[in-house]
């Protein structure tokens, strides 16, 4: 009785192309282009290498932990994997037209897992750290894991949910330093307000009694002015400007075809 129970759980535990089939609706496993899985309880997922028109896959909150059976899935855009047990990501090095892919959540502890991602081109989307919902990867605890990701990984516009480059990437780095000055702020109070002899003992040599020195005034993060609007009398000198640049340039040019002519007439 037991040893059949087992086999049941086994057997729910596994993708079968009826369950494929009944989640996406379709009637042709090759026909399936959306596919959410997400919190199934499935762990092993080789039926998915059939699905090779697959565009967008949601396998998070299952108990994944090899990926081997998506290698062949070429059409993927975006891929879920957050939420699971994976350690090695070696077979999504060839799914050469995906642009998103969380992977917040699992156990990626080096940055040489990562190194399959950087022939994905089309790349753009990357997570590894979700604030949100508290999911990380042994990775992310690494001091300079910011700086090296965008070393390794050049083709990312967004990174954990920030952006890197483009439009709102000055905002996010704004944040990003606030977040880091704030962490900084806690740990340097924690050290010496903290009544226990952890942290007493850490700082005894350090710490020092008399008055309180004083905390410099922090510079102003945007400089007056930075979003303000272009007055009309910049924008008539700017205008003025351009059109006599433009007036010198036919004035050249005339004159450079007025040499041209009478060279041809000589």
């Amino acid at each position: 009785m037991s040893s059949a129970g087992n086999f049941e759980t086994k057997e729910s535990d596994c993708l079968s192309q009826s369950k494929i089939l009944a989640v996406s609706g379709e009637f042709d496993i090759e026909s399936v282009l959306f596919l959410n899985l997400a919190n199934t309880g499935i762990n092993n997922i080789q039926t998915l290498e059939l699905c090779t028109s697959l565009i967008r896959l949601d396998l998070r909150q299952n108990h994944l932990s090899t990926l081997n059976s998506l290698k062949n899935l070429k059409a993927l855009t975006y891929l879920n994997l957050s939420a699971n047990r994976i350690t090695n990501i070696d077979s999504l090095g060839g799914l050469e037209n995906l642009c998103e892919l969380n992977l917040a959540g699992n156990l990626i502890g080096s940055f040489e897992r990562l190194k399959c991602l950087q022939s994905l081109e089309h790349l753009q989307k990357l997570r590894l750290y979700d604030s949100i919902k508290q999911l990380s990867n042994p990775i992310c605890h690494d001091l300079s894991y910011d700086d090296k990701m965008k070393v390794m990984l050049p083709q990312l516009t967004t990174l954990d949910g920030m952006r890197l480059e483009g439009f709102g990437s000055q905002l996010s780095k704004i944040c990003t330093e606030l977040d880091e000055q704030i962490k900084n702020l806690r740990i340097v109070e924690h050290d010496e307000f903290c009544p226990c002899d952890k942290c007493s003992d850490s700082v005894a040599d350090e710490r020092t009694f008399g008055p309180v020195g004083e905390y410099p005034i922090p510079s102003a993060w945007l400089q007056p002015g930075y979003f303000s609007l272009p007055s009309h009398c910049e924008k008539e000198e700017y205008a003025i400007t351009e059109f006599r640049e433009t007036v010198d340039s036919c004035k050249k040019t005339n004159e450079a075809a007025k040499g041209n002519i009478e060279a041809l007439k000589k």
